[in-house]
């Protein structure tokens, strides 16, 4: 298993080991104290809603109470190995940070052997592989298998590269070790240095979290795991305890009660890159959507914090305890839904796009089924905006740890959406973008402008779900409003090929029709060009690479219009020509084409014939106007094409021209024998598809070849080569050569044969 599942997995853990808070120091502190006690809520519930914000964020930080200064080595593994060690069972293992900057801690956790056994003593051994310096540290706490080390780092002269080299631990009945050497992974951290890590690992990637295993252990409030009942009956006691009834919602009803929670808080922060704060970012986009909601009937909208600050005891909760009374207090207004909102974040620059959770269809599925058409609505609007889809668009998180519902079935990872389910009614959490990827910021999130769109979709989203309808202009709930003049708004204009552009808006329910018009400058005459019923329209016989400027205004059944939108431009994305496809080895077919002004990728498809169809074979960045097809049967003809890529809303250009090739093979030197004084003659197998045959020669085996001669004729296997050196002996190697659409190729050369002159 790759090291970034194994640190996906471990993810989940290392929240329960080192969340801030008195709950952990006690449980690590355990060995010392088994009298001493915390006084909390339920620790299956504290333990997941603090697993659920270090994910939620995108972060794999988690504050630790205590650390461990980093020790000189007072002994080394070998030293502290007295007696016989076995090969243990490293279950995971995580490291806090990747990088650590002088003052700094490092957090190390580490699930060891089998489940049920109780780890008494553990040490850590690790290098700087800078220095080759060697150092061994305690465990800084433990809690049944799980241990965790912490190493200090004060003084520059600890700088370096790090890494893990194993663990040793005692149980009551055995000493194990592992070797990280002995495992698939490596594992490595930088103090004052940076570490280069995978670049397109996206933290919270469902596929990848669906391919591990999380052995997560929860505690009680006596600080010991928690079995599987233990979590079904804290599941069960939540809800017998809460007196809290079902208030799911009735599509097409008159009446709902909708809370909007702007996730995180001042105290509580969420991720923060680019010079943005995800709680101030959120909070900004929940307020636009309930400003939108509010102008619909029989709709109140209520928010769980109207301010930065935590609404629920700031600094005297932590934050799974602030979420649960954010549920607390939707619960208390009789919602009928609750929408969650939140900005992604990842390590990885390139991870981007719109994900919205909702529940599973497990204890109440029609809380399920609700909150999936809701996630599809709004994940639909946030969609036509023009973000990106991660992780499918619609999603959802089942627990890891095998926690269960009231009947049996497995639970909602997500603590606010299980907290609704047992509440009785739906929860979605949307990931509206994320913070840490510099497009996102820059067209969706940098200004309240931008904001507001997300804001508003979201409403439209909730609206368009529950089949809203908008208060009409004296502000009296129970009738329609007339949409007379609402104007509607262009999503984006993108290439579909070389000479087409398509033009996408937003729907207006009550318009009849949309008037299309277009322009070759944003400020000068727009002529009508089309009118339309749907929500697009394909222009057609354009320019290629010209830009092209959209208005369009709504038609309401009175004739009445709304005034034009803003304009969009779009621009068609110019076709590429193949210039040559040529064999390169008997194995290997080189293609080239031209590039593409505002190409941002370049596709590659393949077929072995017109009637079987292409097949994308290749996907290459701007700039690369050349692939090798390593995947290629010799003399097998293929036909190849290529095509532009815009980016996510810039569309794609038409095909190039087609163009055919094929691999040529390697012929075979049969015999190098002299003919005559200062002569040898070299004969090889004939290839039935050869254009020409190459003919090189050297006075080493491996070395200094140069071309002798070229014979132009397939059919022709033998040549004489003269004026050689009397008793002096040459080798020779043969490329065969081939003519497709009048360009050269190649095969790669035979092995040499060596004959001697007389």
């Amino acid at each position: 298993m790759k090291l970034s599942k194994r640190i996906l997995a471990a993810l989940l853990s290392v929240c329960m080991l080192a969340s801030s808070g008195s709950m952990q120091a006690e449980a690590y502190d355990k060995m010392s104290s088994d009298s001493e006690k915390v006084k909390s809520r339920t620790e299956q519930e504290l333990l997941e809603d603090r697993m659920e914000e270090s994910l939620q964020d995108g972060r794999t930080e988690v504050r630790v109470p205590e650390s461990r200064t980093e020790q000189e080595p007072e002994r080394t593994a070998e030293q502290s190995q007295t007696q016989e060690w076995e090969t243990g069972v490293l279950n995971f293992i995580m490291q806090e940070s990747e990088q650590i900057q002088v003052p700094g801690v490092q957090n190390v956790v580490a699930g060891l052997g089998a489940e049920g056994e109780v780890v008494t003593q553990a040490w850590l051994q690790y290098k700087n592989t800078v220095t080759g310096q060697e150092f061994t540290t305690e465990a800084a706490g433990i809690a049944e298998n799980m241990v965790r080390f912490s190493m200090e780092y004060n003084r520059e002269e600890q700088k370096g590269l790090y890494e893990l080299t194993g663990i040793t631990w005692k149980t009551d009945r055995k000493s194990c070790r592992v070797l990280m050497s002995e495992t698939d992974m490596r594992i490595v951290y930088g103090v004052n240095q940076a570490v280069e890590t995978e670049p397109d690992e996206v933290l919270l990637n469902q596929e990848l979290l669906e391919q591990v295993e999380a052995n997560v252990v929860t505690l009680d409030e006596n600080g010991r795991a928690s079995s599987r009942n233990t979590m079904e009956r804290a599941l069960d006691n939540a809800q017998a305890g809460s007196g809290l009834s079902l208030h799911s919602m009735t599509r097409g009803a008159k009446k709902m009660v909708i809370v909007l929670d702007p996730g995180h808080d001042s105290t509580h922060s969420g991720a923060g890159y680019n010079g943005l704060k995800e709680e101030n970012l959120v909070l900004k986009i929940a307020q636009y959507c309930k400003t939108e909601l509010q102008k619909y009937s029989g709709v109140t909208v209520y928010m769980t914090r109207e301010t930065v600050s935590c609404a629920n005891g700031g600094k005297s909760v932590d934050a799974a305890t602030c979420n649960a009374r954010r549920v607390e207090f939707a619960a208390g207004k009789k919602a009928n839904v609750y929408v969650s909102f939140h900005l992604n974040a990842s390590a990885s620059s390139s991870a981007n796009g719109i994900g919205v959770y909702y529940p599973n269809s497990n204890y109440r599925p029609a809380i399920g089924t609700e909150g999936k058409g809701l996630a599809t609505e709004i994940y639909r609007k946030l969609a036509a905006l023009g973000l990106a889809t991660w992780a499918g668009g619609i999603l959802i998180r089942n627990s890891q740890d095998n926690s269960r519902y009231p009947d049996g079935s497995l639970a909602d990872y997500l603590a606010i959406i299980r907290r609704s389910k047992l509440a009785g009614f739906p929860a979605v959490l949307i990931e509206h973008a994320f913070i840490s990827n510099t497009g996102d910021v820059n067209k969706f999130l940098n200004s309240d402008a931008k904001l507001k769109k997300l804001g508003v979709a979201d409403a439209q989203g909730i609206a368009a779900y529950y089949g809203l309808s908008l208060k009409s202009d004296g502000g009296d709930d129970s009738g329609d409003e007339e949409r007379e003049g609402e104007i509607p708004e262009i999503s984006y204009v993108q290439s579909r090929n070389s000479s087409k552009l398509r033009v996408r808006w937003e729907d207006i329910p009550e318009a009849d029709f949309y008037r299309v018009y277009r322009s070759t400058s944003e400020n000068g005459s727009y002529s009508e060009i089309a009118q339309v019923t749907g929500t697009s329209y394909d222009n057609s016989s354009l320019k290629a690479g010209k830009k092209y400027y959209y208005k369009l205004c709504a038609v309401y059944a009175d004739e009445t219009e709304s005034e034009l939108s803003e304009p969009v431009s779009g621009k068609t994305l110019a076709q590429p020509t193949l210039t040559k496809v040529i064999s390169k080895t008997n194995e290997q077919i080189n293609l080239t084409w031209t590039s593409v002004k505002d190409a941002k990728k370049y596709e590659i498809y393949r077929s072995e014939s017109e009637e079987e169809g292409y097949e994308k074979i290749a996907t290459l960045k701007a700039g690369q106007t050349t692939y090798m097809d390593r995947e290629v049967e010799a003399h097998q003809t293929y036909l190849y094409k290529v095509r532009v890529r815009g980016g996510e809303q810039n569309g794609f250009s038409s095909f190039s021209n087609i163009y055919s090739g094929w691999a040529v093979k390697k012929t075979k030197v049969l015999s190098v024998t002299a003919k005559g004084k200062g002569a040898l003659r070299i004969t090889w197998k004939r290839n039935p598809k050869a254009y020409a045959y190459r003919i090189q020669r050297s006075t080493s085996q491996n070395r200094g070849y140069k071309t002798v001669a070229t014979v132009k004729s397939k059919n022709t296997t033998s040549y004489t080569d003269r004026n050689l050196k009397s008793g002096q002996r040459y080798y020779y190697k043969i490329q065969v050569l081939n003519r497709v659409n009048r360009k050269t190729g190649y095969s790669g050369y035979c092995k040499p044969v060596a004959g001697t002159a007389k």
